[in-house]
């Protein structure tokens, strides 16, 4: 008789700590907002020189006329130019974020609760059975029989397979196994924020 599906997926953990998830997470935060903060000052020393530049124009502008029109002209570009940084660093500030929160998400995989697929059937005669769990960007399935056969796939890619377990049982803990060891890999190769020099 195969195994109940809910017997072979383990219960979910409520409380988990990878021992490096945190450090890496903080770690890339940090270079995270160290990005955000050079883009400020990389943009505070381009206004500062177009200043310098306006105020320089200003001195040898011949009439009032003329330079009314040099402030309306160096006005507009800074506004266009604020305007276009604000924009930027909230970008950079939320990808900061995302960043955080899919790094955390992936490493704390221990934490998926994989569920039986209920549309499946299940009991006596049955011969195989699907779990599936979300982490991040990734949707994890596992697909076991009764005689130790199992697959995994991400987003449904298959990226591991197992036809040496004894059972459902030990199939789908190898499985989970590589799970973890894909997710882990898949964060330690997430892109990071970089700056990009300020807005023109």
């Amino acid at each position: 008789m195969p195994d109940d599906p809910k017997s072979i997926a383990p219960k979910p953990i409520t409380q988990v700590r990878p021992p490096d998830s945190n450090e890496q997470a903080f770690a890339r935060w940090l270079r995270g907002m160290f990005a955000v903060a050079q883009e400020i000052t990389q943009f505070t020393q381009l206004r500062l020189q177009e200043d310098m530049a306006a105020l320089s124009t200003l001195a040898v502008c011949a009439s009032p006329e003329q330079a009314l029109e040099c402030q309306r002209r160096f006005a507009a570009k800074a506004g266009e130019q604020y305007a276009g940084e604000m924009t930027k660093l909230s970008q950079m500030m939320i990808s900061v974020a995302n960043q955080g929160l899919s790094l955390y998400q992936l490493q704390v995989v221990a934490q998926a609760d994989w569920k039986p697929n209920t549309a499946l059937p299940a009991g006596k005669g049955a011969t195989t059975q699907q779990f599936t769990a979300t982490a991040g960007e990734y949707r994890l399935e596992i697909d076991v029989t009764r005689w130790g056969e199992g697959h995994l796939r991400a987003n449904g890619r298959e990226i591991a397979h197992t036809s040496s377990a004894k059972d459902a049982r030990q199939a789908f803990r190898d499985l989970r196994k590589k799970a973890e060891q894909f997710l882990r890999t898949a964060a330690a190769n997430a892109p990071e924020l970089t700056g990009a020099g300020p807005t023109a």
